[in-house]
């Protein structure tokens, strides 16, 4: 919502006329520009990069099947959810 108010803002100074209006086309387009590109890197392409990384590194690395799924967890010993925690005797 950040960058797209900042996109929506800068708009005025892609499309400004009169004196000086050159230099602030070049400088509100590529501000535009480059803060569009950068959102849809961000929302997008990481996103789905991480996801076909993460799916190639289940598939061929760990020998599952690709998905999320095949992975079992494996049995952790000490303190945590569902470890009996000790309880002193009464008397003591």
């Amino acid at each position: 919502m950040t960058a797209l108010a900042f996109i929506v803002g800068c708009i005025p100074l892609a499309v400004a006329s009169g004196s000086g209006a050159v230099a602030r086309r070049i400088l509100g387009t590529v501000v535009v520009g480059g803060t569009a590109l950068s959102t849809v890197l961000g929302l997008i392409f990481i996103p789905v990069t991480f996801s076909v990384v993460e799916y190639l590194s289940h598939r061929f690395v760990r020998g599952g099947t690709g998905t999320t799924m095949d992975c079992k967890p494996t049995p952790k010993s000490g303190s945590g959810p569902g470890t009996p925690v000790p309880v002193a005797a009464e008397g003591d």
